[in-house]
């Protein structure tokens, strides 16, 4: 478990604010630095990085695909003039690269995140149509601004000047998403979820409220699982900058669970693609709380 020092950087990132701190170290040795942000249009892509000012642009869970564009070439380039080089992305995104650059470039950090699964970029574009008179200037989907912070997090929009926060529970977004409706096909048969090619994984701390204090609850606690030799090395240089705590079984258990294809799959993405997100949303909304309801009960 970990998280940052900076109690302003630990707020505004997902989790524990532990990335900010691995892609500092990079940027400090003249580095780059890839990572998922939202464009103009609030389509997610992924951007390149030289200088600390723009990386808050990739801080925070983006449920959506990312548009790789050229990326892949320029880290290529990157690497081919010696500069180092810290890629953030999905378990699959950190596999095609190592395919494509070689995993031995002791210039190269990747860093993935326990995955449940990615939607299309088609999902966030009908669900954004709802706001399309108004002007948005921010999306946040994991804001520690609830009542309850991080333990509660919640999908902030933000709307001609003005900030709609939901709970993550009662945000339709979110309940299409942990309900297994929306995602891409082959997150349904992923190999990559427990089987990770990057230097550090980066997840949530779930599942030890009662080991943590109330500001760990609310800022936000990191899990980190250092692959490799050349992981190890990254987050040691960034270690001043984090408190941070080794642990042992059951805490380092993170196993994540295939995410089952759901039964109304297929009527969900036709209603979305042909009535848009809400008339497809309270179509299967019923079935998916009585799918929450039903594992409460199982477990």
């Amino acid at each position: 478990m970990a998280f940052n020092n900076d109690d302003e950087l630990r707020l505004e990132e997902s989790s524990g604010g532990v990335f900010s701190a691995l892609a500092l170290a990079v940027l400090k040795c003249g580095g780059t630095v890839y990572g998922a942000a939202f464009n103009h249009d609030f389509v997610v892509e992924h951007i390149r990085i030289e200088g600390s000012a723009d990386l808050p642009r990739v801080f925070g869970s983006k449920y959506s695909q990312s548009f790789l564009g050229d990326c892949m070439t320029m880290v290529k380039k990157d690497l081919s003039e010696g500069r180092p080089v810290l890629f953030s992305g999905t378990p699959c995104q950190i596999a095609g690269l190592k395919l494509l650059v070689g995993s031995e470039n002791p210039n190269l950090f990747t860093i993935d995140f326990l995955c449940h699964g990615v939607p299309s970029t088609q999902l966030l574009a009908k669900y954004l149509k709802r706001f399309d008179q108004c002007r948005i200037s921010n999306i946040n989907m994991r804001s520690k601004k609830s009542v309850k912070g991080w333990e509660n997090y919640g999908f902030s929009v933000e709307v001609n000047g003005q900030s709609c926060l939901r709970e993550n529970r009662r945000e339709p977004y979110m309940i299409v998403f942990s309900g297994d409706v929306c995602l891409n096909e082959a997150c349904y048969s992923c190999c990559f979820r427990n089987r990770h090619c990057s230097d550090i994984t980066l997840g949530d701390f779930w599942g030890a409220s009662g080991f943590l204090s109330e500001k760990d609850k609310r800022y936000g606690v990191s899990r980190v699982l250092i692959n490799t030799s050349h992981g190890h090395d990254l987050f040691a240089r960034s270690s001043p900058k984090l408190t941070f705590r080794f642990l042992s079984s059951p805490f380092t258990y993170t196993y994540v669970v295939r995410p089952r294809r759901h039964k109304l799959k297929n009527k969900f993405i036709f209603l979305l693609e042909n009535k848009g997100f809400k008339v497809a949303f309270w179509s299967v909304l019923p079935s998916l709380y009585w799918d929450k309801f039903m594992n409460r009960i199982k477990h």
